[in-house]
């Protein structure tokens, strides 16, 4: 079982912010491994392809790929600073085949990218999936309309679902 953790009230100034544990059936006092990072984990999930590897978000935008047979820390991992998601991850994803496939994430502000595990220095495709909403007339409630309403205010995704594969 896969667990992913933010920053702990009492944890130490030298601590990590982001944790991940596997936990085993077989070790139930202690994780059979820990990765760490130094931002908030907002996502993680096995390679759907390589069990060996871990990909997660984080709360500053970054993918990062642990491997079990490595150190705790991100073997892989995107850029900082926003280039392709500037918003927290909340939405991961591994789609294709074994023999080619890649990693789908979304983050909260709706933009979905698309990377391939040997490249994560640069997305494969980047697009913008904002829903969008106006205040009802009749109510003090919203209501999602469609994007032809140039009245709008963005939508931010938290989760996410695909059948196989994602082609773009």
């Amino acid at each position: 079982m896969l667990a992913g953790y933010s920053k702990s009230e009492e944890a130490g100034i030298n601590d990590p912010n982001g944790l991940i544990l596997l936990w085993s059936l077989a070790m139930r006092k202690k994780p059979e491994f820990t990765f760490t990072c130094q931002t908030e984990i907002t996502s993680a999930i096995f390679h759907k392809f390589n069990p060996k590897l871990i990909v997660g978000g984080t709360y500053t935008g970054q993918i990062l790929i642990w491997d079990t047979r490595g150190k705790p820390l991100p073997v892989q991992k995107t850029q900082p600073g926003g280039k392709f998601h500037a918003y927290p991850i909340y939405c991961l994803a591994v789609n294709g085949s074994t023999n080619s496939n890649n990693i789908t994430s979304i983050s909260n502000d709706g933009v979905m990218c698309t990377w391939s595990l040997s490249n994560l220095s640069k997305a494969n495709k980047r697009i913008d999936l904002k829903g969008r909403k106006r205040r009802n007339t009749d109510k003090d409630s919203f209501e999602t309309i469609s994007s032809q309403n140039t009245n709008t205010e963005d939508i931010g995704a938290i989760c996410m679902a695909s059948q196989d594969p994602i082609i773009l």
